[in-house]
């Protein structure tokens, strides 16, 4: 499987461009209507999103790992949902 481009991203500068810590382009955020405050919205929630997977990674080995808290349907949803997103993030889905 290939891996994603690590993170963290940012948004460089006042473009709607994302990169990688060694400023690599990962993409471009943009939108036919040029709305620029929802371009820049889009932009920075790209730029988060190797951080919100990691954050699921976290959340469902916690959540349902040996030492977790115990079963409770609330936890058995979050990890629930959390491992689709994993899923859909990896192409899996």
């Amino acid at each position: 499987m290939v891996r994603h481009t690590p993170g963290p991203w940012h948004v460089s500068g006042f473009s709607d461009d994302i990169r990688a810590a060694d400023e690599v382009l990962v993409g471009s955020a943009w939108l036919v209507d040029n709305d620029e405050e929802r371009k820049q919205a889009n932009a920075r929630l790209i730029a988060a999103a190797p951080e919100l997977l990691a954050a699921c990674e976290v959340l469902v080995e916690e959540a349902t790992g040996p030492n977790g808290p115990e079963p409770t349907t609330w936890t058995q949803m979050i990890a629930k949902q959390a491992r689709e997103i994993i899923m859909k993030a990896r192409g899996e889905k």
